[in-house]
């Protein structure tokens, strides 16, 4: 995921074995195969926190099987550094919507719209969502004068059965006591029935609750529309009927898997094809060939990145380029991560970016957001104070000094 421009030069590291981060001293050729390093760009030799006051700028680089596999960054600038994040791996949810309160009449139609957008509608039908309608026809009333009221629970069960036949969404039936609650279990077919029963011969005000999920790995085609590539951007329910009835609820809103290894292999390509402008990497026939990949693609990423304004000159003028380093480190890979933020979180204090420390302590294979949101709240709670507090002191210095000018 690019936290900077990519259309400015930019290049991608891949340390790996979770080894620390290289002891002072070393050249790029002692580097072990995954080791990462920052180097001096003064002797080109690693350094430590303990050296950045004297180095004001430095470069990485990761060693590899052999001399020749080993990969390096352009210099960062330390009083130019303008961009210094830690972006953990994410996990993917799906986004959850529960319609409750239901009501049902018999020999009635219902509708249940599911409308959703994705990057294939965007491009297929722009701004308008794609709909698919989920038609639900209720039991006649044999011997009955008018209608009474119906069985919500036939009603439920068939469009359980209906949503879920169009391999696009989940559907499941859940008890009223359970409603919004995500950690229930949901009713199998036999229990549903057996409320079907209990409300054909009683009164029955207990009516199950209906659950939809969305969730881009399950979704194959809706009405000839694609929506598997790349994921739901939106998805809602409506539903109709004439009797005003039912609620919906969303319970869960989606999160879309991020730092995946896919999506970091696609980077590095990206930052290969960047390199090299693409021309030497394919053969006659237009198929890549010779491109030496470091990502695993079964792995996840955090990744942190790195951006400094380069200094450059002609024979007429100077000017500035942006350049970026991306370090994709595994996300078991904690000691390196930790080395690295311990020293970056120093070296950029000059540009006064936020030291990354404590996000990437955060930071985890299961892709627990909840930690680092937590922990940027607190932390936004703690400025707020300190703010109120120096307010209050300007505030009584203001006061202070108004009362001598006064006399």
């Amino acid at each position: 995921m690019h936290t900077f421009d990519p259309h400015s030069p930019w290049k991608i590291l891949f340390p790996k074995g979770n080894l620390a981060v290289a002891a002072p001293g070393k050249n790029i050729n002692q580097l072990a195969d995954g080791e990462i390093g920052i180097f001096s760009n003064n002797d080109c030799l690693t350094i430590d926190a303990a050296s950045i006051p004297t180095n004001p700028s430095v470069f990485l680089a990761t060693g590899g099987p052999t001399v020749e596999d080993s990969s390096r960054s352009l210099a960062l600038y330390r009083k130019s550094m303008h961009n210094y994040n830690v972006n953990c791996y994410r996990a993917g949810q799906c986004k959850i919507i529960e319609l409750s309160d239901i009501c049902a009449s018999c020999e009635e139609t219902y509708i249940f719209k599911i409308s959703y957008c994705s990057q294939d509608t965007l491009a297929t039908l722009g701004a308008a969502n794609a709909s698919c309608l989920f038609s639900v026809q209720t039991s006649c009333c044999d011997g009955c004068e008018g209608c009474p009221s119906g069985n919500c629970v036939e009603l439920v069960k068939k469009a359980w059965i209906n949503i879920n036949k169009s391999n696009m969404f989940i559907a499941s039936v859940y008890a009223k006591a359970d409603a919004g609650n995500l950690a229930a279990t949901p009713l199998t077919e036999a229990q549903i029935d057996a409320l079907f029963i209990l409300a054909e011969e009683s009164t029955f005000t207990d009516c199950p609750v209906l659950r939809i999920t969305a969730c881009p790995e399950k979704a194959k085609r809706c009405c000839n529309i694609p929506g598997v590539y790349p994921e739901f951007l939106n998805f809602d329910l409506t539903f109709l009927n004439d009797e005003c009835c039912g609620k919906v609820t969303v319970l869960k809103n989606a999160c879309h898997e991020s730092q995946s290894g896919a999506e970091v292999c696609n980077d590095e390509t990206e930052e290969l094809l960047y390199q090299t402008s693409g021309s030497s990497l394919r053969d006659g026939d237009g198929f890549m060939k010779c491109m030496d990949k470091r990502c695993n693609p079964d792995a996840k990423y955090t990744l942190l990145t790195l951006s400094s304004t380069t200094p450059s000159a002609g024979q007429l003028e100077t000017w500035n380029n942006n350049y970026n380093v991306v370090i994709a480190i595994e996300c078991a890979d904690t000691t390196t991560l930790t080395g690295l933020t311990a020293f970056f979180d120093v070296y950029t204090e000059p540009c006064m970016l936020p030291p990354q420390s404590a996000i990437a302590a955060a930071c985890d294979c299961a892709g627990a957001k909840a930690k680092q949101e937590t922990q940027a709240k607190e932390e936004v709670v703690a400025k707020t104070e300190v703010v109120k507090d120096v307010q209050s002191e300007v505030t009584k210095l203001q006061s202070e000094t108004s009362h001598i000018d006064s006399k």
